[in-house]
């Protein structure tokens, strides 16, 4: 069975059915060839090339990027010059890189999410453990009421009962004043 070479032109004896060229440079011809053949575009394809656009963020995850910002800038706010703060609920000293921002009420309080009172560097085991106790929730509120006062705990407690909905203009606000203050706090410590 006899085919034509889809480079030269001339027939060839194939030596596998696939087989589109009659030798080695014709393949290395064909392959060039392919290459410098611009390749047809589909409507898939159009598609896809087309810039998406990117989606703007919902006000709910501007509201938890702002709490995210609130908690570094808690930490970096009660570190000392050297980058050091102590956790809350332990007392365990360490860099705040190494802590978390712990809240007093959880943070699915809408209402004291945002608020700088309610949140406190604190241990990752603490935080993360110790918290879901009612001694550890005990331990941070007799150490906050030392830092803060027992009217403004009773503030936040107050506070976290009340459902608060933030619009979207008083996120990005948060989100700006945050990360100027995290800013100035970074400066403060030479990072």
């Amino acid at each position: 069975m006899s085919k034509k070479c889809k480079a030269c032109g001339e027939g060839f004896e194939p030596f596998k059915s696939t087989d589109k060229t009659c030798s080695l440079p014709c393949a290395k011809e064909l392959d060039n060839a392919k290459e410098k053949k611009p390749k047809s575009v589909g409507k898939k394809a159009k598609s896809k090339a087309k810039a998406k656009k990117k989606k703007s963020k919902t006000t709910a995850q501007l509201v938890e990027q702002a709490a995210v910002l609130l908690q570094r800038l808690r930490r970096l706010e009660e570190s000392d010059d050297n980058g050091y703060c102590q956790c809350i609920t332990s007392g365990v000293i360490g860099h705040f890189s190494e802590f978390q921002g712990g809240h007093y009420m959880g943070r699915r309080h809408t209402n004291t999410k945002l608020e700088k009172d309610n949140i406190w560097p604190q241990s990752p085991g603490d935080n993360c453990f110790l918290m879901k106790t009612s001694r550890g929730v005990a331990i941070y509120r007799r150490n906050l009421v030392e830092k803060i006062g027992e009217e403004r705990v009773r503030g936040l407690e107050d506070l976290a009962g009340v459902t608060r909905k933030y619009t979207r203009q008083e996120a990005l606000d948060l989100i700006e004043q945050f990360k100027r203050e995290i800013k100035d706090q970074e400066k403060r410590l030479g990072i």
